[in-house]
């Protein structure tokens, strides 16, 4: 298998590209030592700044609940260097099924003993992996909380702390560490600019930026914002000037400062969140809430109350699902069985062109479960209860007349499996239950020498490529995973394989 092997050391710094650039940006107030060089005018000096690097064993083990809570070993990473997991890490499509994001976000998130060999370098330290991919899922109060679970400040995660504070709509408090004197870590000079605005500091403001601006230590776009926002006239002069591409938080947050905000559906998916703070249209919010949900970073009954929060604006596309999710809480809360069979049948499509079957079927499933549904209907609600988290299908659950309930039933409730169609993707789910698993050679030999968590994130990786319709991927994956112990994330990733019908 070509995931086998180590993960290659030419992996990007990060998948987050205006993550990225903002650290990039920041570089000018990291100074240790008087330097020349690009950015930094000859002769200028500062006082040596103190900094920890950030990839002690301790820093690397930092997470919000302890591995055996989601059935993994605290040893879970056992033999495998810090860089070459931060490299699979980094590597992780955020393209994939449901029960792998999150399988995902467990691993991210949990406390496990630390890697063997740590790495303070941003690009091989673990630590920072973990926020960057949690950010590429959009997944920022997660994020945050691991950067304030206790770890060593450096200017990397500082970076990231402030990025996601304003996207946040928590700047307020971002600033205020900004402007706090402090001995070890400082902004750069675009976020001090603004901060020293959002603070009413105009005076300041304006030499900070024109200090920069002579030192070279702003990029042209941050430095054209923010004399947009600082002087009036200038404002005004610059109005019929194109609006610079976003490509930080912090520009996006100054052009939503001086009224020219950037539609954030067009911008990474943790800008979404932007548009959940209350400052946004209801469209955006949906459109933002409907994102987010879809990565698994948002709880879908917060996509429920949006949904709910009023009526239909207009007709067609969001709209349409708006109004089918009102009718059938209507019908729900009436216990009118056929309106609710009806408008069941109306949104589910509309549910399956958004991607949003498993929250759908999170919110729903329970309620419709004692519900006596017909026909479609009640094939839509077998699904449901198959698809939700919270394992809405029992035993006595009567089938549907439709050939893959048998096969689907089996696999949510362990029972054994009937047999499947040659080279279908049951097939290959069949394959990967047998006992015992059959692990690729090379997988299991990665887990018999210790190296457990980089052989679930090799799975992980493989899940997708089989999602996406390669079944000697898939049935690798699943049972890769089953022989980690994974039992419950292999079955909950086959059923949605083979309903949500995402491959090719």
């Amino acid at each position: 298998m070509a995931g086998v092997a180590p993960a290659a050391a030419e992996a990007p710094l990060s998948a987050i590209d205006w993550l990225s650039d903002n650290l990039a940006a920041s570089a000018p107030f990291h100074l240790g030592a008087p330097q020349d060089g690009p950015g930094v005018s000859p002769g200028v000096t500062d006082e040596p700044i103190l900094v920890t690097p950030l990839g002690t064993g301790s820093d690397q083990a930092i997470g919000l609940f302890p591995a055996e809570r989601v059935g993994l070993p605290h040893e879970f990473w056992g033999l495998t260097p810090a860089p070459e997991l931060a490299a699979r890490v980094r590597a992780l499509s955020t393209d994939t099924l449901p029960a792998a994001q999150r399988a995902i976000y467990r691993i991210l998130l949990a406390e496990f003993s630390p890697p063997v060999a740590s790495d303070p370098a941003p690009e091989g330290n673990l630590l920072l992996a973990r926020i960057d991919k949690l950010v590429d899922f959009g997944a920022l109060d997660q994020a945050l909380q691991l950067i304030e679970s206790g770890a060593e400040v450096t200017p990397e995660l500082w970076s990231r702390w402030f990025d996601i504070a304003l996207l946040l709509g928590v700047e307020d408090r971002a600033c205020a560490s900004v402007l706090a004197p402090k001995g070890d870590l400082s902004p750069n000079y675009a976020g001090r600019t603004f901060c020293l605005m959002q603070g009413g500091d105009w005076a300041a403001a304006m030499l900070s930026l024109q200090t920069a601006e002579t030192l070279g230590g702003i990029t042209p776009t941050d430095a054209t914002l923010l004399r947009r926002f600082l002087d009036a006239e200038d404002a005004e002069m610059q109005m019929s000037r194109p609006i610079p591409t976003v490509s930080t938080p912090l520009q996006w947050r100054i052009l939503e400062a001086i009224g020219e905000p950037v539609y954030t559906q067009s911008l990474p998916l943790a800008f979404a969140h932007a548009d959940l703070r209350g400052t946004a249209g209801w469209r955006a919010q949906l459109d933002a809430a409907e994102r987010l949900t879809r990565a698994g970073a948002l709880e879908p009954n917060r996509l429920l109350g949006l949904y709910t929060e009023a009526r239909a604006a207009a007709s067609g596309g969001i709209w349409d699902r708006v109004r089918a999710v009102n009718a059938l809480e209507a019908a729900l809360t009436a216990g009118d069985d056929t309106r609710i069979g009806d408008a069941l049948i109306r949104l589910w499509p509309l549910v399956q062109a958004a991607e949003l079957e498993i929250a759908f079927a999170s919110i729903f499933a329970s309620r419709l479960a004692p519900v006596p549904l017909a026909g479609t209907a009640r094939q839509i609600a077998f699904e449901m209860a198959l698809l939700a988290p919270e394992d809405a299908l029992s035993p006595d659950t009567p089938l549907p007349d439709d050939t893959r309930a048998p096969f689907l039933a089996a696999l949510a409730l362990g029972t054994p499996l009937p047999a499947a169609a040659a080279n279908t993707p049951a097939e290959a789910v069949a394959e990967a239950l047998a006992d015992p698993p059959p692990v690729p050679a090379a997988l299991a030999a990665r887990i018999a020498q210790g190296h457990k968590g980089d052989t679930a994130l090799v799975a992980l990786e493989r899940l997708a490529e089989g999602a996406a319709g390669d079944l000697r991927a898939l049935t690798e994956a699943l049972a890769t995973l089953r022989a980690l112990g994974l039992e419950g994330v292999t079955r909950r990733a086959a059923i949605e394989l083979l309903i949500l019908n995402r491959t090719g």
